[in-house]
């Protein structure tokens, strides 16, 4: 393919992966990577992205994440401090992908990792990427086990999230993942004083179940592969995720369209043809730091028309 070829993929509307496209940018990479910061740099800077854009955006990093793009590690230090349209960028599988792209160029400095866990103004999002990443490099012998035990123990024992944040789940999976024994009593008292909706019995059975059979083999890599923790070697298998989840939409759509087709009420999809990632679009649009809080939604404007 051509880098206009590449280009073009990467940004066009996609229901299915752009397999040559992608594997094209890898080689491509240092020519391609000066447009693929330009857009993060608007994305972190507040600006709600155009299709075109995200698309550049989203299956850009993972180019360059399999490329090992020296530039890419500072950019996504950037991204996990944006609060809002991560989950739309990412199409919903943000704290992975984030933990995976900077699992692929971490700079080696354990010391900033713990420090922005502690310290850094990141979005639960982000911070949840980075134990991630963590207890990756900690399960992998990058991080000393002791050190990262020790850091956990803290956590936990000096509360540095508050009780009903959701960066608890990702402390609890790291404890689990590692097969950390020695914190079994201070995942009883985080489950004792977290909100009840944020706790389930049978959550905790399946946390101390993945404990003890970390514990009873430490080398086993299976529940960091089984959670797709791992650094990106090809951003195609590394993407199969999205092909999984652009065909469970298309057959929610089809359901959709059949029940539309026998019914006397016409949403806006229908009258307009707006697609449903179009609608997405519009939705995350709405809901951005650039609409304000009086604007409307798509169901909103749907009625309004």
């Amino acid at each position: 393919m051509t880098l206009d070829d590449i280009r073009a993929a990467l940004t066009a509307p996609a229901q299915t992966l752009p397999v040559d496209a992608l594997r094209g940018a890898v080689r491509q990479a240092d020519v391609l990577a000066p447009e693929i910061y330009a857009v993060a740099a608007k994305f972190c800077g507040g600006r709600f992205l155009l299709p075109r854009d995200a698309n550049l955006l989203f299956f850009g990093l993972h180019a360059l994440a399999a490329a090992r793009h020296a530039d890419l590690y500072p950019c996504l230090l950037d991204l996990i401090r944006v609060d809002d349209d991560l989950d739309l960028l990412f199409h919903d599988h943000a704290s992975t992908s984030l933990a995976q792209l900077m699992l692929s160029v971490w700079d080696g400095d354990a010391d900033a990792l713990f420090h922005k866990l502690e310290h850094a103004d990141l979005s639960e999002t982000g911070r949840w990427a980075l134990f991630d990443v963590v207890s990756k490099l900690t399960f992998d012998g990058q991080i000393p086990r002791d050190r990262t035990e020790a850091f956990l123990t803290r956590f936990e024992a000096e509360r540095l999230a508050e009780n009903d944040a959701i960066v608890w789940g990702a402390w609890e999976d790291a404890v689990s993942r590692l097969g950390f024994v020695n914190l079994e009593p201070a995942l009883g008292r985080l489950w004792a004083a977290r909100p009840d909706e944020y706790h389930h019995p049978q959550d905790a059975e399946e946390q101390l179940d993945r404990l003890h059979r970390a514990a009873t083999d430490p080398a086993d890599p299976a529940p960091f592969i089984a959670d797709d923790i791992v650094a990106i070697d090809d951003p195609v298998a590394a993407l199969s995720w999205l092909t999984r989840q652009w065909e469970i939409r298309a057959q929610l759509d089809r359901e959709r369209a059949g029940r539309l087709a026998t019914s006397a009420t016409t949403g806006l999809s229908t009258r307009s043809g707006l697609t449903p990632d179009e609608l997405d679009w519009l939705g995350g649009l709405a809901l951005s730091r650039h609409a304000g809080p009086e604007a409307l939604g798509p169901e909103e404007l749907d009625g309004f028309l």
